[in-house]
């Protein structure tokens, strides 16, 4: 799935049974992959998802706060988890 472009609403994600949303801390996912020393080796952090979004395009994470990505992100996706979600 391309990443969604800035503006755009995320309307349909792949359906599954259970989601986990990732948020990177202030040096990114990238960094925190590399700290930690079972993922020390991985080459690309996207790789470690099923499905790797960007919700809040163009923003650093030194211009945007955490409880702003989540409520953003949470926004952007809610329509799209309610329609891909199962149930059994």
């Amino acid at each position: 799935m391309p990443l969604p472009k800035a503006n755009t609403a995320i309307t349909k994600l792949p359906a599954f049974r259970h989601a986990l949303i990732v948020f990177g801390g202030p040096l990114g996912l990238e960094v925190c992959a590399a700290k930690d020393p079972q993922l020390a080796s991985c080459e690309d952090v996207a790789g470690l998802f099923d499905l790797y979004l960007n919700t809040c395009p163009e923003q650093g994470s030194r211009t945007i706060r955490t409880e702003e990505a989540v409520l953003i992100s949470l926004g952007a996706l809610q329509h799209a988890l309610r329609c891909a979600g199962r149930n059994d």
